[in-house]
Parts: C-alpha cells; structure tokens; sequence
C-alpha cells in the first residue's frame, strides 16, 4: 500500500476515516450504513474546538437525562430540574437572562417527548438517549463556568450549539447539518474561556438569525457539561490545572493522582517522574533506557531515552495498519494517517464492470469484478506462494467492500493457487476454491493474466458468493464515483473508476456498473 510523509495528504479524500477493523476480511463500514458517522457534517464557528465523541468530555462530566422516575411524555421539565448541577433552562428574551449580543426569545417551555423515531440508531460519537427526551431544551445558563459543552442531537433539521461566556458576549458555535433519521453527539470546546450561557437549536445565532419558539423546537437528550480544565477548583474537584490530560498528577476528572504514578510535564527530559500525591510530578533520576521521549515534536518519529538522561531518534513511525485498502502515511503534526481512499498508482483499464449484490438471502449475495483489454506485466501478479489478493470497493469517502484471497491457501486437500501455463512460459496466476472457507470471503475465482507482450490483452477478475459475504447495506445507493481496485500485498494493483453514467442499477441491494473505452 502507499505510504507518504507529506503533510498535505490531509486535503486527500477521506482522511478522517481510519480503517482499522482490520479482523474481517470483508468489511462493511460505518459510513455505509443508514446513519452516517455525525462529524461527516459538523463544523465550527468561532473560536471553539469541535467534540465529536462523549469521551472528549473528560470524566465525570455533569449531565442532564430526562429520565426522571414518574414523569411521561407531555410533562414539563421544571426550569431549574439541573439547577444544583449548575443547569437552568430559560424562557426569557436573552437580553433579560443577560446575553449581551445576539437576539432571541425562547418562548415555549421545554418538556418531555416520547423520542419516537427521532434518535435513528446507532447514535454517532457515544451519544446516549434512553426513555424519555426533551423538545424545546433550547437555551440555559450555566454556573461553574464549564468549558466544554455537548448533547445527543437527534435529525431535526440543520442544528446549531451556540455558546456565550458569563459577561454574555458569544464564544462560538458548532453547526451540524444531519441527513434523515441521523443521531449523534454533538460538542464543543471553548478551549478555557468558561461558558455562561448555551443556546441549542434549529436557528444559526451565530450568523444573525433571531432564535425563537420554532428554532428551538429540536429533540435533544443527555446534555452534558464539564468544569474540570477550567483553572478553577470546583465543588467534586481535588485539583484543577487547566487541562483534561492525565499523567500530569491531575487527572482528565480534576482529581489527584496516586503517589508514586507516573508524569511527564517534560516531553524532552529523560528523567525518572512520579507524583506526591499532592498535585506534583517529583523527579528521581534517569528515565532507563527505552523509555519513550519526544525529541523534537515530530509525531512521526520514535524517539526514546539512552538511559544517560538523553532523548534520542530511533526510528520512524510504522503507520502500516496492515489493512490493503487504506493508504498509510504520516503526518508530523498528527502522526499516522490511515486514509480509506483508493491507491494512485494502479494500472487503469479499457473495460471493467463491477456487481455487487447483497440480498436478504445469505445464500445469493454476490461480488464480481471484471479488468480487461489492460496492460499488465506477469511480475505485478507476484508469487502465490507470499502474495495475498485484496478487493477494493470505495464510495462516499469510505471503504465499502473489503474481500481477501490469501497467499498460500488451501481449498480442500489441495492448493487454492496455481500457475497459467506450462512451468518456464507462465501466463499468469488463477486461484480456484470451493471449499466455502469462512476466511477466503467467499471467493469461488480470480484470474490473474499478463497481456504476455501484446498491449491490450491483459485481465484480471474477481468472483465470489455466498454467505461468507457479509450483509452490504448500500442505503438507497452508492454515490459516485465508485472506486474498484484489486491490490496485492507485492505492490500490484488493478483499478478502474465508475461514475453515475456508468451505472447501470444502483439501489438498496444491488450496484451494477459498466465502463469501456467509449463508455466513461
């Protein structure tokens, strides 16, 4: 697989999807399934970072339910029912509760729903909703001065979480734009300037828009706030050093840690740290030798201590995830990068077509990919002794199928693989199984044949069924462009991608795709 150094691999398409279910060999992805990953469609406004999943809150955060014993739906939630917590809905003009700019009424009470539909499963980032939820849980003041911020927001709408700090001047806002039927977690951190005020809902207040009854009238649950990292001791808190990391002797919860755990306020020093107990990371001599250290700030590199109190380089970083459809690489600022986009190096092809089928019955799922009319040289197929075969599917930024002929396999009593052509005049590689062996993803064929010096006459093709084929769950389609590629684990790669005109079925089972010298 491709590996790179190059920062600027970050604009490539979908690099923030890491493929790491790398235990099955045909893998179905998150954002193949109907309810999208939520962060797909979040971004910020202002200076405020973006949480994506409720373990960025920290430990122990402050959280409002609504699921309170005796209540149903239809009831109101008392304004100040989070009050002790620091909590209090508001439905006051925003100039009376004392947000200096920005304009709004929240006039309708907040209350509790039955969630209905309306928290489509699997709920993005860690979002939680059990029992009951709240409509109109629009606007609030907060006490304690939080700064990070989050809820579960269900698929009502364009959505905006809006944060002002305790003078009432607006801090920022993250806008999330869900598609149908999507839930997901949505947060932000105003990266220590602690919040006063919080407004959720369907009306961009960042923007200008006035916030009213109708803007309010989401579905949200599981509010939840945090104080710790504000650089203030809080009720519930032992130390407060104005983060959320650990290992520092104040833990990502605000509480001491133990005597004698291990800190680092240092990343350079190669010394041995631990703390009092008391909130101090203590030193008592040399790190030993091979102990991780950071020498110059380069995620991409491993550096490691001497033993002599020196933090030395290594080796670099191995960001192989040992998955054939992502392409590795490694950023120094962020480390690893595992991006689920197709390979650029392949050989392209005259004509291909693709099948994709996956019924309700295990029994009649199928995959095939044809690449003929090509050029290839008999040397990319490898040897079949040491080359494993892995097939490609990518749509809408993700990985859609993963399906795997491994190097050396046995179907039966025999070999899977075998050579084309008598031993000295090879053709190419053809491997052969119907064995139905869960852990050859249901591959019955695939050919591997060199154009043997005349252009235009290599092939390669891919055929597989059954039920070793996991579900596919396509949603209403597969949006183009539809990348198919075969790699192998010697470099070689056969590729070929289908846009929307190529298409010849594209629904909820079935995608069907055909491109020729003409025809794409």
């Amino acid at each position: 697989m491709a590996r790179t150094n190059d920062a600027a691999f970050l604009g490539s398409r979908g690099h923030l999807l890491s493929v790491a279910a790398a235990a099955g060999l045909l893998t179905v992805l998150s954002a193949a399934l109907p309810h999208p990953v939520g962060a797909a469609s979040m971004v910020t406004q202002g200076p405020v970072g973006l949480l994506t999943d409720v373990s960025e809150m920290g430990l122990n955060p402050s959280e409002a339910r609504f699921d309170e014993v005796g209540v149903v739906a239809g009831d109101p939630i008392p304004l100040d029912l989070y009050g002790s917590l620091g909590l209090t809905f508001q439905n006051q003009q925003f100039a009376t509760i004392g947000i200096q700019d920005r304009a709004g009424w929240p006039s309708w009470a907040p209350h509790y729903i039955g969630p209905g539909s309306s928290f489509g499963p699997p709920i993005a980032g860690g979002g939680s909703q059990t029992g009951l939820a709240c409509e109109t849980c629009g606007v609030a003041t907060v006490t304690g001065g939080p700064t990070r911020f989050g809820l579960t927001a269900s698929g009502n709408g364009t959505q905006y979480l809006t944060v002002w700090d305790t003078a009432g001047y607006i801090i920022g806002q993250v806008d999330w734009d869900p598609g149908l039927g999507d839930s997901a977690f949505v947060g932000l951190d105003t990266r220590g300037v602690p919040i006063g005020f919080v407004a959720y809902g369907n009306d961009n207040v960042w923007n200008g828009e006035y916030y009213n009854s109708s803007g309010g009238s989401t579905y949200s649950d599981t509010w939840l706030w945090q104080d710790c990292g504000n650089g203030i001791i809080d009720a519930g808190e032992q130390c407060d050093d104005g983060n959320v990391d650990s290992a520092d002797c104040c833990d990502a919860g605000c509480q001491l840690e133990a005597v004698d755990s291990p800190c680092d306020t240092d990343p350079v020093a190669c010394e041995d740290r631990t703390c009092d107990g008391a909130g101090t990371c203590v030193t008592h001599g040399n790190s030993g030798a091979g102990t991780a250290c950071n020498l110059d700030a380069n995620a991409c590199s491993v550096d490691q201590c001497d033993g002599a109190g020196n933090c030395l380089y290594h080796s670099d970083l191995d960001c192989d995830d040992a998955n054939p459809c992502t392409q590795d690489s490694c950023v120094p600022a962020s480390g690893c990068l595992n991006a689920a986009t197709p390979a650029s190096s392949c050989k392209s092809e005259a004509t291909a077509s693709v099948l994709l089928s996956s019924p309700a019955e295990a029994a009649k799922r199928r995959v095939t990919f044809v690449w003929t009319k090509g050029a290839s040289e008999l040397a990319a197929f490898g040897d079949i002794a040491t080359t494993d075969y892995t097939l490609c599917v990518y749509s809408d930024n993700a990985v859609v199928v993963r399906l795997t002929a491994p190097a050396a396999a046995t179907c039966g009593t025999g070999p899977c693989w075998s050579m084309i052509g008598a031993a000295g005049k090879e053709k190419g590689v053809v491997y052969k199984d119907k064995s139905k062996v869960a852990e050859h993803d249901g591959i019955k064929l695939l050919l591997g044949k060199a154009d043997d010096g005349v252009a235009g006459k290599a092939t390669v093709k891919l055929q597989a069924s059954g039920v070793n084929i996991p579900a596919l769950s396509m949603g209403a389609g597969l949006p183009a462009p539809v990348a198919v590629q075969l790699v192998t684990s010697n470099a070689g790669c056969w590729a070929v991608e289908f846009q929307s005109d190529n298409a010849t079925k594209d629904n909820s089972v079935t995608y069907k795709a055909k491109r020729t010298t003409t025809g794409g």
